[in-house]
């Protein structure tokens, strides 16, 4: 007679519990994966998007958002006043757009029970608004078109060989770098813009 065995019910295992940090290593962790988009070039597009993470887990707990974004913003804000402003503005500017500007929609989603429609239009004109607001004050005292000029200007400099090397002559080179510069003023906001949408539509899963 062959004894069979009877077969013992798998237990479910819990899913990892994620560690919530503090307001103050919540809001210094957001800084750092936000500021990569500055200081790794490429790969920081894809490593700024997480910034918002540790900000939304530590306000799930039922705490308000700000004490962790907070003392950051007015830490950025004192050092752009002291004379750092090129180096801290575009980081507040960054960090503003891709922690901030999220987590108070998150925080005024979950309390006033919008619609996820609201929830995107309100929080996308918001992001919107503070991007030209930042393009301005980071190009400061100078127009954005300006200062987009400039930039153009300065890296058509450093390619001239570049330009040499796929056939393009010095004035070729040179109407090309005025069509882009003329282009340039109604590309770049649509691209931070655009950029931002996509990072919210990637955190929106990971909301719950």
């Amino acid at each position: 007679m062959v004894s069979q065995s009877i077969p013992t019910p798998e237990t479910e295992t819990p899913p990892p519990r994620v560690p919530r940090l503090g307001a103050a290593a919540s809001g210094l962790v957001a800084l750092l994966l936000a500021g990569a988009i500055l200081a790794i070039p490429l790969l920081g597009l894809l490593v700024a998007p997480m910034a918002l993470l540790p900000v939304a887990h530590f306000q799930a707990g039922g705490t308000s958002g700000v004490r962790a974004w907070g003392p950051v913003v007015g830490l950025l804000a004192v050092a752009s006043a002291a004379g750092m402003a090129d180096y801290a503005l575009p980081l507040l500017a960054v960090y503003l757009l891709l922690v901030v500007v999220p987590a108070v929609s998150i925080e005024a989603w979950a309390r006033w029970r919008w619609s996820e429609g609201r929830w995107t239009a309100v929080t996308v004109l918001t992001a919107t608004i503070l991007t030209l607001i930042a393009m301005a004050a980071v190009a400061a005292p100078v127009s954005p078109m300006e200062a987009v000029a400039g930039w153009l200007r300065s890296q058509a400099a450093s390619t001239s060989e570049l330009y040499e090397a796929f056939g393009l002559t010095e004035g070729r080179a040179d109407l090309a770098l005025d069509a882009a510069e003329r282009m340039a003023s109604w590309v770049l906001p649509s691209m931070f813009v655009a950029y931002f949408v996509a990072v919210l539509f990637w955190a929106r899963p990971r909301l719950g």
